[in-house]
């Protein structure tokens, strides 16, 4: 839970930081001049603010600068901009000239947001980012904080992709040059390229650790490749003259490469995987495809396409392909998050009786309300009406919440009603069973109706250290005996209200054959624990919902309550059985 914890913090930090980008005034102040590479080892001014201290002290546009005469911390702060007052010497010199040192210094910048941002409409535009951020690191951060590990540690590295590495750097310009360069160092290094190649531990563990020898080598090989990038960025974080622009050629094939090599990883990943576990593959793939066309048509608008930042639709097209680095992970919440919480069915279902309940006693409330100011206005009578109308309403909630969920059931959800009325017909004809095989084959066959295939009961003989199975249903991996000790069986006896298989583990490899999405209850009254019946999901992949597990809940009880009535019956006809044979043998 510790490395989990630490993880979503990692991504809340990162939200913070790019909210800050946005509001925090540093953001936008700077040395009044703009660089780029120039020829040999020189930077070029490209623009120099007027009113700038840069300008007071001659330096012009088309004036080279010597990198090597500041440090590394002062060549950030010249890119991402310092506090105010904040100066640099600078060796500089006009074309054909000799060199000569020119100070320059951080100019004011402004207070509030819309100073920096001009006006509400460039402010809204600005979002986009910050936007991107906040979506792509709650995914991230409920993902580590649920299940820490190698693969949600790399997902979580990945979330820094859509920040800003100068914006980001610039919050920390308050810091003294020693640890400013640190910080520095570091944001640019992981908010480089290197989130794209983090993706390539996450898909090799995606969704479950590889379990085969070809998968397991794909995995090491993701692993050295990342390692690589890594030692790549690392050099370039430190020694590129100009952060991002000296090398442009080494970010013109490191990235459109690591988007082809992780989509081919993660297609690898795919031809090897079966089932549930392919589905939630192939979204992450559309996600991954989505990330790298908006992550690409971005750099083309805002690097190489300058023009497009101001004019035409060239602003919303920047903030489209911002918000579009968000699509892989919602697209990856989307395939986890629809195994393990909720089915959408279920909550379109609530959702609408409990707004048609609302609605319901709006216009009521409304009606009584006009019709009193209609007929009755200026009268005391008026408020003992509404008063009375209110609690005849609320006397009446239980049946009109029976009654409007019954239409909204009829009409849209026919078949899970359905299914429900079967369930609730085998839960019935459960409470008549004649034996204990009976009601095995009972919580298994009900799985056919339900559509949860396979599913299996176990059950513990006296003085046996293993879980036998005595019933199945549909065709699957499923074994025929299971240890006590395994985290399936240890989890199923603490958690008697039944729980997702892939809960009870903290890896899927430690819960075996079964299949994370499969869902586990205990057959146990107050006193006895009878066994487990274990349900696959859907045949589309759909978990269950919340009614259905209730539904195998109730079953199970059902089942525990007869299996605690059938042994109290043997164990009655067992001691008559032996009052019988005392009695024979006094004779």
């Amino acid at each position: 839970m510790a490395v989990g914890s630490l993880l979503a913090s990692w991504c809340l930090g990162l939200i913070v930081l790019g909210w800050g980008q946005l509001f925090f005034p540093l953001a936008s102040t700077d040395f009044g001049i703009r660089l780029a590479v120039g020829h040999g080892a020189t930077f070029i001014v490209r623009r120099v603010d007027e009113s700038s201290v840069a300008f007071h002290n001659g330096l012009r546009s088309g004036d080279e600068i010597d990198p090597s005469s500041t440090t590394y911390a002062e060549r950030v702060r010249l890119l991402s901009g310092s506090p105010a007052g904040y100066a640099i010497a600078v060796r500089a010199r006009h074309p054909g000239h000799s060199w000569r040192v020119v100070t320059v210094r951080a100019m004011q910048g402004p207070v509030f947001p819309l100073d920096a941002h001009g006006d509400i409409g460039t402010l809204l535009q600005d979002l986009a980012e910050p936007v991107t951020i906040t979506i792509v690191c709650v995914v991230a951060g409920l993902l580590v904080l649920r299940r820490p590990s190698v693969m949600t540690a790399a997902l979580a590295l990945s979330a820094a992709g859509p920040a800003f590495a100068l914006a980001t750097i610039v919050q920390f310009s308050w810091l003294p040059d020693g640890l400013y360069a640190i910080v520095a160092f570091v944001i640019l290094w992981l908010l480089s390229d290197l989130p794209i190649y983090a993706l390539l531990v996450f898909v090799t563990r995606f969704p479950s650790p590889p379990s085969t020898a070809s998968a397991r080598l794909r995995m090491h090989v993701g692993d050295a490749l990342f390692l690589v990038a890594a030692a790549t960025f690392a050099v370039a974080a430190r020694w590129e003259p100009l952060p991002y622009a000296a090398w442009p050629a080494l970010y013109a094939i490191v990235e459109p490469i690591g988007f082809l090599v992780v989509l081919a990883f993660a297609v690898a990943t795919l031809n090897d995987a079966h089932g549930q576990a392919r589905q939630r593959i192939a979204w992450t793939i559309a996600g991954i495809v989505v990330n790298a066309l908006t992550f690409e048509l971005h750099n083309l608008l805002f690097g190489v396409v300058p023009s497009a930042r101001t004019g035409g639709i060239g602003p919303l097209l920047i903030n489209f392909s911002s918000l579009g680095a968000a699509m892989m992970f919602l697209a990856l919440g989307y395939a986890v998050l629809r195994q393990r919480v909720l089915d959408v069915g279920f909550v379109i279902d609530r959702s609408l009786v409990y707004a048609v309940i609302t609605s319901l006693a709006a216009i009521a409330i409304s009606v009584m309300d006009w019709l009193s100011g209609k007929v009755l206005s200026g009268t005391r009578l008026v408020l003992v009406l509404e008063a009375l109308v209110t609690v005849a309403f609320g006397l009446a909630l239980n049946w009109i919440h029976a009654r409007v969920d019954e239409i909204v059931g009829v009409v849209l959800f026919r078949r899970r009603r359905a299914m429900a009325r079967k369930a609730e017909n085998a839960i019935e004809a459960m409470r008549g069973a004649s034996s204990a095989e009976q009601l095995d084959a009972m919580l298994s066959d009900i799985a056919t109706t339900m559509d949860l295939l396979p599913a299996a009961v176990y059950r513990q003989r006296a003085n046996e250290t293993v879980f036998r199975r005595v019933a199945i249903t549909g065709k699957g991996i499923i074994p025929h005996e299971i240890s006590v000790d395994h985290p399936l069986a240890r989890g199923i006896g603490k958690e008697r209200a039944g729980v997702l298989v892939g809960d009870l583990a903290e890896t899927d490899a430690e819960i075996g054959p079964f299949p994370s999405t499969a869902f586990a209850v205990s057959i146990a009254s107050q006193r006895d624990f009878f066994g487990f019946a274990v349900y696959g999901a859907h045949s589309n992949g759909r978990i269950l919902d919340p009614d259905e597990a209730g539904f195998l809940r109730q079953m199970a009880a059902a089942a525990a309550e007869v299996f605690q009535f059938l042994e109290t019956q043997r164990w009655r006809e067992r001691a008559m059985a032996l009052e019988r044979l005392v009695a024979s043998a006094g004779k």
